[in-house]
């Protein structure tokens, strides 16, 4: 069984307090999200968020698709 390999690199906007999160599958861009602006506190904790993390994020409403790649 061949299990896709995800992954996330994140890119923090500080001035709007939101990050760019791009999601890789066997190191292809796959998609790219971007979070609803967020309180300081919840900014800065993101900061540390690991791929799990992200993952989990993405469970929530809180971020918008700006484009789906396909290949």
């Amino acid at each position: 069984m061949n299990k896709d390999k995800i992954t996330f690199a994140a890119t923090a906007n500080n001035s709007k307090k939101t990050y760019t999160l791009r999601r890789y599958v066997n190191g292809k861009l796959c998609t790219k999200f971007r979070t609803l602006p967020m309180n300081q506190q919840e900014f800065d904790l993101c900061w540390y968020n690991t791929d799990g993390d992200w993952k989990a994020f993405l469970k929530s409403e809180e971020y918008v698709i700006i484009k789906s790649y396909f290949y």
